[in-house]
């Protein structure tokens, strides 16, 4: 698989939600299509015009912000199973060659903390200065918004440091959590320690490889009537594992854009969100039978990032709380 062209790829996506024409975004950067190859030059002019195009000097940081694990695929995968944030940290860091060719990513320790250095590779910050800049900013963004995922905490760094003067400081202090943000001569974000001893939630091996294993009775036991209703069950079932499937990865899929299978569904009676409701009801249910696994875990694995939204959402389709299901 080709991960630099499937990062473009959502980096496009992100794109059409900020309501930019992606086909004039990739004319404007040299591209004969969305799905073409792209130089890094290519790539340079991409970042640079999708910051005009959208406004957002600071597009780069927001689409860190807005990005989920789930839409770098594999590499995600490693990421997300790994079993503690040190672990998931040096896995990250073997792997940002197949998202990037202009850094790379180091970990080095202190005493009560640790500094997450995106190193640049040769001349490319000056080469391609638009690419250095955005994904710089995209890297911090991701790496703190993602941690969150892993440990269900949200997570506050100790200081910020950025190779550039700031314009709007106050937005990256929201986007990055801290007031303690300078300018040095390259990217660089520092956690307390004790984050990286923290368990990650999705290392639950047993549950996903259950989860699995109740895909295919639950694809059989399925009962939709409506054919695009059935398809679209079954692949949000069959990806499950992925946590946060979106509207946009469903709607690839089945080769149409994301307004088209929200009408065809609606044609049926039914919307996106009741079938994504299906399917984690039908998942949660199973994973509660199990009795394995606690609620927390399952509300990650069904992509809920705060438990207590999984409860509520247990009680509407069932009347019932998670830890009262099987009293």
């Amino acid at each position: 698989m080709d991960f630099k062209k499937q990062f473009m790829g959502s980096l496009l996506a992100y794109a059409t939600q900020r309501n930019m024409d992606v086909q004039a975004l990739c004319s404007s950067s040299g591209m004969e299509s969305p799905d073409a190859d792209i130089s890094p030059a290519q790539m340079n002019d991409l970042w640079h015009n999708a910051a005009n195009l959208s406004g957002d000097q600071s597009f780069g940081l927001h689409f860190g912000e807005a990005m989920q694990l789930s839409a770098l695929g594999v590499v995600g995968q490693v990421v997300l199973t790994s079993s503690t944030v040190a672990e998931a940290l040096s896995q990250a860091g073997k792997l940002i060659y197949l998202i990037t060719d202009i850094f790379t990513l180091e970990v080095s320790h202190a005493a009560d903390t640790f500094t997450i250095s995106l190193i640049a590779n040769g001349k490319s910050a000056s080469e391609f200065p638009s690419t250095y800049r955005h994904m710089g900013e995209y890297l911090l963004a991701f790496v703190i918004h993602e941690l969150d995922g892993l440990i269900l905490r949200k997570i506050k760094p100790v200081s910020v440091e950025v190779p550039f003067d700031i314009a709007h400081k106050p937005e990256y202090e929201r986007v990055l959590r801290t007031s303690n943000i300078s300018f040095t001569q390259s990217f660089k974000i520092t956690f307390d320690s004790d984050y990286l001893s923290l368990p990650v939630i999705t290392a639950n091996h047993t549950l996903q490889a259950y989860a699995l294993k109740q895909i295919d009775i639950l694809l059989i036991e399925n009962s939709h009537t409506g054919p695009l209703k059935d398809k679209v069950f079954n692949h949000l079932l069959a990806n499950s594992y992925l946590n946060n499937i979106t509207l946009d990865d469903v709607a690839s899929n089945f080769n149409m854009g994301a307004r088209t299978l929200q009408r065809k569904l609606k044609n049926e009676g039914i919307t996106f969100m009741e079938i994504v409701e299906e399917v984690r009801k039908n998942l949660a249910i199973q994973y509660l039978n199990k009795g394995d696994h606690q609620v927390k875990e399952i509300a990650y694995a069904l992509g809920y990032q705060d438990p207590s939204g999984f409860v509520r959402a247990f009680k509407r389709w069932t009347g019932k709380k998670p830890s009262n299901y099987l009293a």
